[in-house]
């Protein structure tokens, strides 16, 4: 009777020592700044899926009688999906594969929805009140389409064979689920979430409506009840996807449409301050919002991200908001009694001091790496020149003067930091006219170029050259010249009075 016990045991202790192994192997990927406890364990991703794919198992299986045909057609099936899913995931989804957080939100949609579907099976609840499209729904929303196509497919099925149903109920989970994500591929409201669920209550009923009159027998009654399951299926994802999204975008550090949209409102917290207490950085860094999220449109970033992440770049100078130009007409009495090297000090902790008021306030990820990147580890270039006047060249470290960085690591970062420096030297340009504003962007892209800012963001030669293009034309047009009216003489108004 104790025979067995030896090779399990060995089994455990071999899985055990693999586990730890691939957990010491796996290289940390550069897109993983975003972690939740869960993925800070140094759980594999491989393994990850294996604890999915265990509990989907087990939950298909609760309440079936010991049955190893109906358990290892269980195993099988759902094995085949979730190796479909981590083929695509691994070949054609990098953003989900980078982040391990994303792989387990996938994991607990599925969950969630097979768990649903769980408890319907034993209930008198009608199969079409599973909510499939829920799911792709919320993949849509904060990971992204192409992937939850893929999911619903496999949900389908698999809720399918958990009520025991025919596979007509097949079509109107897969119709339904498509109509929710074409409608959230571009949603920026949550409101729109109620127009998601009365768009798949609509497909459900045309769908349970043509496949009863494909049947041989009509009967009208049950056509009926199941209409009225399929326009409540509606109602419940659109209500489960509004309850849950807010919850998963923090829990799993995801910065959405709906959310940047929200942050874009003037009325924030730390806009309002800005606006009040530092109006000069408030107006630059509307500016410098119009110019990257024009910028972003045209190479393909996400120009809402880039407006949004603009509009908070600078926060950190509420910190001390007289020490910088825009916000102090003699700025420079602020600093003539300072050294280059305090000066520097003043001027780049304003990238620190932002970092902790986006924490405090409880900024996304997402906008605190802009935050972050937005200066890389650029050069503080007039106190650097200030302090090669005043000291010794030789006893100056010019890493003294740079940034800390890091460098922007998305496009969106760095077109942030592209544009916030052509914002800020357009200002002092004098005679800001078409062929000087030209000179001046191409001279800005070409430094931060030259300075290996831009080596960590995947922008092309190509975008740098569409960027500088849209800057120049945006630039022209907000410096463009007015015509002069001729002034009004008293005889005018007098004969107009």
């Amino acid at each position: 009777m104790t025979d067995w016990k030896e090779p399990v045991r060995k089994l455990l202790t071999g899985l055990l020592k693999l586990v730890k192994e691939s957990s010491k192997k796996e290289e940390i990927s550069k897109r993983i700044r975003k972690e939740t406890l869960l993925s800070r364990a140094g759980i594999p991703r491989w393994l990850i899926g294996v604890i999915f794919f265990v509990l989907i198992v087990l939950i298909m299986f609760i309440q079936k009688e010991m049955d190893i045909s109906l358990l290892s057609g269980y195993i099988l099936i759902v094995f085949i999906f979730m190796v479909i899913i981590g083929i695509y995931i691994y070949r054609y989804s990098p953003k989900v594969l980078g982040v391990k957080d994303n792989i387990i939100l996938v994991g607990l949609i599925m969950l969630l929805v097979v768990g649903l579907a769980k408890i319907q099976s034993v209930t008198d609840l009608s199969a079409y009140l599973v909510p499939v499209a829920m799911a792709g729904i919320l993949i849509t929303i904060l990971l992204e389409a192409k992937l939850s196509f893929l999911i619903v497919v496999a949900l389908s099925i698999l809720v399918c064979i958990i009520n025991n149903s025919e596979f007509s109920f097949f079509f109107v989970y897969l119709l339904g689920s498509f109509a929710g994500i074409f409608s959230v591929v571009r949603v920026r409201h949550r409101i729109n979430l109620a127009r998601a669920g009365l768009i798949i209550s609509a497909i459900n009923v045309i769908a349970i409506v043509a496949l009863n009159l494909l049947g041989r027998d009509l009967v009208f009654v049950k056509m009926r009840n199941d209409i009225g399951w399929g326009l409540l299926n509606g109602f419940i994802c659109a209500i489960l996807s509004t309850g849950l999204l807010p919850y998963l975008e923090n829990l799993f550090k995801i910065t959405t449409d709906i959310r940047l949209l929200e942050l874009a409102d003037f009325n924030q917290p730390l806009l309002k301050r800005l606006m009040l207490e530092a109006p000069g950085t408030y107006h630059h860094s509307l500016m410098v919002g119009n110019l990257a999220e024009a910028a972003a449109s045209i190479v393909g970033a996400n120009p809402l991200l880039a407006r949004v992440g603009a509009y908070y770049h600078d926060i950190g100078k509420l910190t001390k908001p007289e020490y910088f130009a825009e916000n102090h007409p003699t700025i420079m009495s602020k600093h003539e009694d300072l050294t280059p090297q305090m000066s520097t000090l003043i001027l780049i902790s304003h990238v620190k001091h932002g970092v902790e008021l986006a924490r405090e306030n409880g900024l996304n990820q997402d906008l605190i790496d802009m935050i972050e990147q937005h200066h890389g580890t650029s050069l503080a270039y007039y106190f650097y020149q200030k302090a090669l006047e005043e000291y010794e060249p030789s006893s100056i470290e010019q890493q003294q003067y740079r940034y800390p960085g890091p460098k922007p690591r998305n496009r969106e970062a760095a077109i942030i930091m592209l544009a916030d420096g052509v914002e800020a030297a357009s200002r002092v340009l004098e005679e800001p006219t078409y062929p000087r504003l030209q000179e001046l962007v191409r001279k800005i892209i070409n430094n931060r170029f030259i300075d290996a800012q831009l080596d960590e963001c995947d922008l092309t030669l190509k975008d740098l050259h569409l960027i500088g293009e849209k800057f120049v034309y945006i630039l022209t047009s907000m410096f463009h010249a007015r015509v002069e009216y001729p002034e009004q003489t008293n005889e005018e108004e007098s004969t107009e009075e």
